[in-house]
């Protein structure tokens, strides 16, 4: 029986492992942060009462937003998140609006052609608000 728990857990960790991002901090076209998953490069501005998300190929080329499903999960202290859905900004980009910009992090996840992106950033803009 542990056997079995042991397996299910290494096939779990292993997925987790290979959906979530792969790359360090990079600045994208629009000077934010920018993450790369799978074939794609997801870039987050954070402009404290509003989060913009951007969409690109590995070459920086925008990449449509028609048809691709987005939301945002932001998470504050005590691990409380709250999950917000993301508006069409654009041809390539996304938008929500922030009441609390104390967020933790936030995760954005795009599914496109039913495939998940999910792409986690911590939240340096409220971090520094604070000081």
């Amino acid at each position: 029986m542990k056997t079995i728990a042991i397996i299910i857990t290494g096939i779990i960790l292993n997925f987790n492992i290979q959906a979530q991002d792969t790359s360090i901090l990079k600045i994208g076209p629009q000077g934010g942060s920018m993450k790369t998953v799978q074939e794609y490069n997801i870039e987050l501005v954070n402009s404290i009462s509003r989060i913009s998300v951007y969409l690109y190929d590995k070459s920086l080329n925008p990449v449509s937003n028609d048809g691709v499903l987005s939301e945002i999960t932001f998470c504050y202290a005590y691990d409380e998140c709250l999950n917000k859905s993301l508006t069409i900004l654009g041809n390539n980009g996304y938008s929500v609006g922030v009441s609390n910009s104390h967020f933790n992090y936030c995760e954005v996840t795009l599914i496109i052609n039913g495939k998940p992106l999910k792409a986690k950033f911590n939240n340096i803009v409220g971090l520094t608000e604070n000081k």
